[in-house]
């Protein structure tokens, strides 16, 4: 799930059945009927064609029957359509939704779909899948999308060029240069995990780290790059009295602590 994962062709029918809840009978006592998995791992597909739905909130309220979205739901799908809007300010990003289906446009007239899997507003189960742009400087011509999932949940990095999807355990912090990105996720239930990666124009490539954060629940961490890009900076907090921060750099071919 952490590796980095291209989309899985098959039918736009396919897809198109499991979205529209076509499907699964329901899960353990859960009595609502649940979509099928698109493409178990992914839900992804790459298709020829611009993206189409709402992108920007007044498309959304325009073209969905907003009382029938959870509030919940509605407030997230809301602030997204706002980034849409945003990211069609660029020449080469444009992003939209279509109820469950999240769209991310690529380079020569394709676009990267991202299927929903589950039902917004209800518990989510193992399988369940949701996902949700998030913001990154426009500059540097990156998609990012939280995947929320049960009890977990991860980021993936995208390229317009080709659409490949590259995992981070957090949402991307880019250097100033642009040119790198780490996560870093912090959770009681599944740990601590950093994960680095280097961006080229047609590929996103993760760097080995060797620093391992400490899982103790009295610890704290707070994570940023330095100006120049070239190491990151962490402040480690423990017991809530004893602060330390140094630098993790790049060094004989991982990212370790100065």
């Amino acid at each position: 799930m952490r590796a980095t994962s291209g989309c899985r062709a098959m039918l736009v029918a396919l897809a198109c059945v499991a979205m529209m809840g076509g499907g699964a009978a329901a899960q353990d006592s859960n009595p609502v009927v649940r979509p099928t998995m698109i493409a178990p791992g992914t839900n992804a597909v790459i298709e020829a064609g611009e993206p189409s739905g709402w992108s920007n909130p007044e498309d959304m309220q325009a073209t969905t029957g907003t009382a029938a979205i959870p509030a919940a739901t509605r407030q997230l799908w809301t602030e997204e359509a706002r980034r849409m809007q945003r990211l069609g300010t660029t020449t080469t990003l444009k992003a939209s939704r279509s109820g469950g289906v999240l769209m991310l446009a690529l380079n020569g007239g394709r676009t990267l779909k991202l299927f929903d899997q589950g039902v917004p507003g209800s518990a989510l189960y193992d399988g369940d899948r949701f996902h949700l742009l998030v913001d990154l400087p426009l500059a540097a011509n990156l998609y990012a999308v939280d995947v929320m999932m049960n009890e977990f949940d991860f980021h993936w990095l995208i390229l317009p060029s080709t659409g490949v999807m590259t995992s981070l355990p957090g949402k991307p912090v880019l250097s100033a240069d642009l040119r790198r990105a780490f996560g870093f996720r912090d959770e009681l239930m599944n740990g601590r995990e950093l994960a680095v990666v280097s961006i080229g124009p047609d590929q996103v490539t993760h760097d080995e780290v060797s620093w391992q954060p400490d899982n103790e629940p009295d610890t704290e961490y707070a994570l940023s790059w330095t100006a120049d890009g070239q190491a990151i900076t962490v402040s480690e907090v423990r017991q809530k009295t004893h602060r330390t921060s140094f630098r993790l750099l790049l060094k004989d071919g991982a990212w370790r602590r100065e």
